[in-house]
């Protein structure tokens, strides 16, 4: 093998990753060149570079307690999947009916939206189906898919409490999503027309792809009440399966994962460190935001926080290539609800085009299962108290119209 000498390391730097010799000679520390959107370029260059460095990483030990290698049906990868008929559950007419009837039977409790439940939702026999989805979510491939909402037949209002109690099934708790407001529904859609750039801090509310990452809490759930004319794939793919992965080939980047991290709060709450990765109960569960680490668009990373470092940068973009690699792509249609473990799964999407008659629009909650829900890592407590046990239910808010959450735009709560 040949020899990489030091100037060649710093000539290679200085022309994948923007960095300068007086940079490199002083090492203060500094965020490194990496954005939201991945540079595989970059990537392949810092990766090389660290093992140039260091050939010794790949044979760092794991981390106490972590497993070589984890055994379970959500190791899979998006070839694994052929038929969409293995993670898609069509509603019949006789359940659609139950729906509807379960629609009346709630609205004639003149109650708020924040009281959707089972007991005021009845399912009796589309339920059962559904407390089936939310034992594959945690003991299972940790996805699936619900279709055939009639999201045209009803008004939007009827559409939400449609979306909360159907799965009310699959999570009995929702989380939080906007502090200031209450707000327990989110609003996925293009708002670049509405807001100036300069103030959307979230790939949610513009057309760019959003790389792979996970949300707050134990499920994310998904409703699709329009389709873009164009793109706007949604993918998932296993986090097990990535962590096998970087167990195998880099155990180093499992230590760095490991450790705390500074995640941004972008002036909405302070600057907080924590691990992306912990193994709790014989799980690996993984909780991470790209843009808390690299700034996006109208909130780019604040410039008075530590930065992270070359090796917490690669293993960022390390998640989002493996997790591109191992991925499954869905056929996410109009009507659709998509229920996935937050916990093991990553998630993202393709870039997409709107037009007049096909606006890209989705619905999200964030629930908990709590007869089926994982024991979470202590680090993570104080949200999910936050997250799930702040705010009665009588509180609880379900804005209609698009409009973009508080900790988007930096406002503080």
């Amino acid at each position: 093998m040949a020899t990489i000498t030091t100037s060649q390391i710093i000539d290679t730097l200085k022309q994948h990753l923007n960095l300068s010799t007086p940079e490199i000679k002083e090492a203060k520390p500094q965020q490194p060149d990496i954005e939201y959107q991945p540079h595989r370029a970059k990537w392949e260059a810092r990766t090389a570079l660290r093992l140039a460095v260091d050939p010794s990483l790949p044979s760092t030990p794991l981390p106490a307690g972590f497993p070589k290698k984890l055994e379970s049906p959500l190791v899979w990868e998006g070839s694994d999947w052929k038929d969409e008929k293995n993670w898609v559950y069509a509603l019949t007419p006789s359940e659609l009916d139950e729906i509807a009837e379960a629609l009346k039977h709630f609205q004639g409790l003149d109650k708020p939206l924040g009281l959707v439940s089972q007991a005021t939702f009845p399912l009796p026999t589309l339920g059962p189906v559904l407390s089936g989805i939310a034992r594959e979510l945690h003991g299972g491939r940790g996805f699936s898919v619900l279709r055939g909402i009639p999201v045209d037949a009803y008004s939007r209002e009827e559409v939400v409490i449609i979306y909360i109690g159907v799965s009310s099934y699959v999570g009995n708790l929702r989380a939080v999503q906007d502090d200031n407001t209450g707000g327990m529904l989110a609003h996925i859609k293009d708002l670049s027309a509405v807001y100036d750039a300069r103030a959307i801090g979230s790939p949610a509310y513009t057309t760019d792809k959003q790389v792979f990452h996970t949300d707050s809490g134990d499920i994310i759930s998904l409703l699709a009440l329009e389709t873009a004319a164009e793109g706007g794939v949604s993918k998932i793919g296993s986090s097990w399966r990535v962590y096998n992965h970087i167990a195998e080939h880099r155990p180093d980047l499992i230590e760095t994962l490991s450790q705390p991290w500074p995640y941004d709060g972008f002036g909405a709450g302070p600057c907080t460190a924590r691990p992306l990765l912990g193994f709790v109960d014989d799980k690996m569960i993984i909780q991470y935001s790209r843009r808390a680490l690299t700034g996006f668009q109208g909130l780019p990373r604040s410039a008075d926080i530590p930065p992270i470092s070359e090796a917490h940068a690669e293993a960022l973009d390390t998640l989002h290539f493996l997790a591109e690699k191992y991925a499954l792509s869905l056929d996410f249609q109009k009507g659709d609800i998509q229920y996935v473990n937050n916990l093991s799964i990553f998630h993202a999407r393709d870039g997409f085009r709107d037009d007049k008659e096909n606006t890209r629009h989705l619905l999200r909650l964030w629930l908990r299962n709590e007869e089926l829900a994982w024991k979470i890592p202590e680090y993570l407590n104080a949200n999910w108290q936050r997250l799930y046990y702040s705010l009665d239910p009588e509180k609880q808010v379900f804005v209609l119209e698009p409009e973009m959450r508080s900790v988007s735009k930096g406002v503080k709560y």
